[in-house]
């Protein structure tokens, strides 16, 4: 997948969304459903959703906390004392 330009950290994301349309999906199909079957197809539906969900906000609060370890200037702002990170004239 990496000559693709699609790493497969992306593809775990993008698997997340499409599981997020599939509950949505269906509760849609659940809707026109009668008693027993409409109540589980909403319990399906609702689950894969929330599930989708927590997935997709895991990974956007794990991307970010990554990327804040990583930034350069938030690393050497961290290192230096705010009256030394810039030299006196």
């Amino acid at each position: 997948m990496r000559g693709m330009g699609m790493g497969c950290e992306h593809m775990n994301g993008v698997l997340a969304l499409i599981a997020l349309a599939l509950g949505y999906i269906v509760c849609l199909l659940a809707k026109k459903e009668k008693d027993l079957l409409k109540t589980a197809g909403y319990a399906i539906g609702i689950a894969i959703i929330v599930i989708s969900s927590v997935i997709i906000i895991g990974k956007v609060l794990w991307t970010a906390k990554m990327c804040v370890k990583m930034c350069p200037m938030k690393q050497s702002s961290m290192l230096m004392p705010p009256e030394t990170a810039l030299p006196k004239k």
